[in-house]
């Protein structure tokens, strides 16, 4: 279960913050990342790299991501020639989820949708207080 803190903890942060803060994880978790620009970055924020593994993630953050910005990540996906993809959110809707399944059952790629419990749970194999010390709420 993830405490209401947390929630607020991620919504207390901007948008670049929150990319920076799932880099970071994503580091921790022994992959080579590179964020993208700020403004056209074609639908996704950290560039993933594991050896011959690459995944594009988009970072929004905020509740209630819906089925647009799951289309718009698989299109990045098909755009860059990967079939790997993860969206980080507060939360997502049913539509969302529901897109990202029917994207997953008609083509090659993979959509992981991240949302505050997983990045909690993620946080919670690192050091959470060297996190929160790193990005304090505002």
């Amino acid at each position: 279960m993830v405490p209401p803190s947390f929630h607020n903890w991620i919504s207390s942060h901007d948008h670049a913050t929150l990319e920076k803060v799932v880099q970071d994880i994503l580091e921790y978790e022994e992959w080579d990342t590179t964020r993208t620009k700020a403004t056209g970055d074609g639908g996704h924020d950290v560039i993933l790299n594991r050896g011959r593994r690459e995944v594009i993630v988009e970072v929004v953050n905020r509740e209630g991501v819906g089925p647009g910005e799951i289309r718009e990540i698989a299109g990045a996906a098909s755009e860059h020639n990967v079939s790997e993809t993860a969206v980080t959110a507060v939360s997502f809707t049913k539509g969302a989820l529901e897109t990202a399944d029917k994207i997953e059952r008609n083509s090659d790629t993979t959509i992981d949708l991240w949302d505050a419990e997983c990045l909690y749970n993620k946080l919670i194999g690192t050091t959470l207080e060297d996190f929160r010390d790193r990005y304090p709420t505002n």
